[in-house]
């Protein structure tokens, strides 16, 4: 099992623990020692247990803790089906582990409660106690308790679907979404409980249920119809979240938004508002059309480019050309690209590639996250993604690897959480020159930031241009292929990124690029292009300037593809060994993340000497090179 899907694992295994300890711990109390009144209180427990469980595991995993949420998630694309079974095994074995536990902590108790009620073990009579593992419904038929449980737990996949739904302007923060799910827990226990006991989770009956037939209780943890909590406890629960699901994405995801270009959501109020959005989504899903065709169709290799900007210079270091000498030449020759946007220190992570292509880069850092490492490659166009399958099993034999670290999914870069891609679950997103093609440059942007981890790091390359292009160029099929009709202007994306809260980024490197093609310059006049290559992190302490708190970095030379030197930016180079004073942007940078063990940095940021001059000199060194504003010491 590799490091994403341990971490998976133990994520649901965690929440699902955490779930069932608290809410069956409530019940337990309750029974043993009426220690809660009413089911208002037992529901509140239960409730804060969900919302507890989903904060502490929501950064290992999606923190589903239910096999029903899982199998929605699934068969509504929401999640990767071959991540189900491993889902459904840590959730159900985190439910046993619990109920052992708690077993284990009110053993003696129990058996107490039992001994002063005359309660025999295993008969029908101490169904009272077993009553604190698994439910059972005693008031009602089985074709009720069925329709409870699926009604339930369908209001329940309905809502998670709702709130985590990126295109409703009503769902809350993300931050807040965990307390709204167990708030909806509460109050569907607080209706359906009187019935059922509510479990809505076939982990959270069957696992304790089990517990307890095992220790003693034997027919007593099955107390109803035979099979009745298979029915009711397992099939309604999956019933009624297969429902929810169906309903949600087949009726009203569709009246959310337009699928097939995911554009931004906002309140429309008017038919002329209506009718713009139409027109915008109708311009994007044409751009998406024109770049599919020229990528999927006209281009068949380098030869075809009519411009070098999607064709970045032999610059590659020493190591990543030993690996391309791995890579199948057909891969190499087919592949287009404006850099190398392939950092270090790779080995074990999680890695996504937006617009993988061929998937040139995704093989190159398959072979640097090492076996334990996931590399997954997305594109919209289908011709390029079954190139790239095509060569998967030869470049895993190649790598030596017993199975495949890599994966290629077709889809748009606008939307990955439709091709499983899940919130805080990457380490590094890179890209080659493909966010320019997007439409929709915002939703890409908020799309990596969801879907990296605290400290993870965006590392791309991109053509910029030097001011905003005119409506005209940006619709020109040929320009929009080549990489130049959807640049940025470099000031359009400082803002971009500051609106959706990154505060900071770093240019580390960057070239004017040289059309070479007579038509395409005079088509563009005096605009200029360059091919940037940038990082930047998902940190909430960036500062949007850089401020002086006395800090120093020292490189300790332990990155095996960086021994003597460690390029973070175009303005700070750390030799090994040696400190230099740093802004609290970049100390945050170096020590946040997972370069933090690879550098000493010293200080903090409780006090404060007012602006750090960082960023490169317009002055010259005797030896041409910029001098840079960070000192040495």
């Amino acid at each position: 099992m590799n490091m994403i899907n341990r971490r998976h694992f133990l994520g649901e295994l965690i929440g699902t623990f955490m779930l069932v300890f608290f809410g069956c711990g409530a019940v337990a109390v309750t029974v043993l020692f009426s220690s809660h009144v009413g089911l208002f209180q037992v529901a509140v427990i239960w409730g804060f247990a969900v919302t507890l469980a989903i904060y502490a595991t929501r950064h290992l995993s999606c923190a589903h803790l239910n096999p029903a949420v899982s199998l929605a998630m699934a068969v509504s694309k929401r999640m990767n089906v071959r991540l189900l079974p491993r889902y459904w095994i840590a959730q159900f074995l985190g439910a046993f582990l619990a109920a052992a536990v708690l077993y284990g902590l009110f053993a003696s108790s129990i058996a107490h409660y039992e001994s002063v009620n005359g309660i025999m073990r295993g008969t029908h009579a101490s169904v009272a106690t077993a009553k604190m593992f698994g439910e059972y419904y005693p008031n009602v038929t089985t074709l009720v308790a069925f329709t409870a449980e699926a009604v339930g737990t369908f209001l329940l996949v309905f809502l998670i679907f709702s709130l985590t739904e990126g295109c409703n302007v009503g769902r809350p923060d993300d931050a807040l979404t965990p307390f709204f799910i167990g708030m909806t827990v509460m109050t569907i226990i607080c209706i359906i409980a009187p019935l059922t006991q509510a479990a809505l989770n076939p982990a959270r009956d069957l696992s304790p249920r089990l517990l307890a037939w095992l220790a003693g209780w034997g027919k007593a943890a099955f107390p109803d119809e035979p099979w009745g909590f298979l029915e009711v406890y397992v099939f309604g629960p999956f019933a009624g979240g297969l429902a929810a699901s169906w309903v949600f994405t087949k009726v009203i995801q569709p009246l959310m938004a337009n699928n097939k270009v995911q554009a931004g959501c906002k309140c429309l109020n008017d038919r002329s508002s209506e009718k713009k959005r139409w027109v915008t989504m109708q311009i994007a899903a044409d751009k998406l059309t024109a770049i599919k065709d020229y990528y999927g169709k006209i281009l068949k290799s380098k030869k075809d480019l009519k411009t070098d900007a999607c064709c970045s210079p032999d610059s590659f270091p020493e190591y990543l050309r030993k690996i391309m000498e791995k890579i199948d030449d057909e891969i190499i020759e087919k592949f287009y690209g404006c850099g190398s946007p392939i950092p270090p220190g790779l080995e074990g992570r999680a890695v996504v590639d937006l617009g993988c292509g061929t998937g040139r880069d995704v093989y190159l850092v398959s072979a640097l996250v090492g076996q334990e490492g996931h590399v997954i490659g997305v594109d919209m166009t289908d011709e390029q993604i079954m190139f790239a399958q095509k060569h998967l099993e030869a470049q895993t034999k190649r790598f030596g690897y017993s199975y495949p670290n890599m994966e290629f999914k077709q889809g748009y870069i606008e939307n990955l959480q439709k091709i499983g891609v899940e919130n805080n679950s990457v380490d590094v997103v890179i890209s080659n020159c493909v966010i320019n093609l997007s439409p929709d440059k915002k939703t890409v942007f908020e799309e990596i930031f969801r879907v990296l981890k605290r400290g993870g790091e965006l590392y791309f390359s991109d053509i910029f241009a030097g001011r905003r292009l005119p409506e005209h160029l940006q619709a020109d099929p040929v320009l929009l292929g080549e990489c130049l009709g959807g640049a940025l202007y470099i000031e359009d994306f400082r803002r971009l990124l500051r609106e959706i809260g990154c505060l900071d980024y770093r240019v580390v490197s960057k070239r004017k690029v040289n059309l070479n093609n007579p038509e395409v310059e005079t088509k563009v006049g005096m605009v200029d292009f360059y091919s940037m290559t940038i990082r930047a992190f998902k940190l909430e302490t960036l500062e949007d300037i850089c401020e002086d708190y006395g800090q120093v970095a020292t490189y300790l030379g332990t990155i095996p593809e960086c021994p003597h030197q460690f390029i973070l930016d175009d303005h700070h180079i750390f030799q090994t060994g040696r400190p230099m004073l740093v802004c609290g942007n970049t100390a945050s940078m170096l020590s946040e993340t997972r370069y933090g063990q690879h550098f000493k940095v010293l200080g903090d940021r409780r006090t404060h000497f007012g602006k750090f001059p960082c960023g490169p000199s317009m002055a010259k060194t005797e030896d041409g090179d910029s001098s840079t504003s960070c000192k040495c010491i």
